[in-house]
């Protein structure tokens, strides 16, 4: 993988600018993340009436911890699988 438009700066051909390169997979892996990790803890937070925090609840912070991963990369294969064109 390379960097895709990144590429120009690192004085590197640029092949593609951002499908399949690790620009996408790096940006898109870490929204997909933030996004679930965020929406995960809002709705934990809102059924336990506090916040969420491991110390309080530890086994719903691995529930929360396991389900936004999974969730959120599930999401990113599902949305690069739709919208990659190559």
């Amino acid at each position: 993988m390379d960097y895709g438009y990144f590429n120009q700066f690192l004085a590197r051909p640029v092949d593609r600018n951002w499908w399949g390169t690790r620009t996408q997979h790096i940006a898109g892996v870490a929204a997909a993340l933030a996004v679930t990790d965020h929406t995960s803890q809002h709705y934990f937070s809102k059924s336990l009436r506090q916040t969420l925090c491991f110390a309080k609840s530890p086994a719903t912070f691995v529930a929360h911890t396991f389900l936004f991963i999974f969730v959120g990369v599930t999401l990113y294969v599902g949305a690069d699988a739709a919208l990659n064109p190559h």
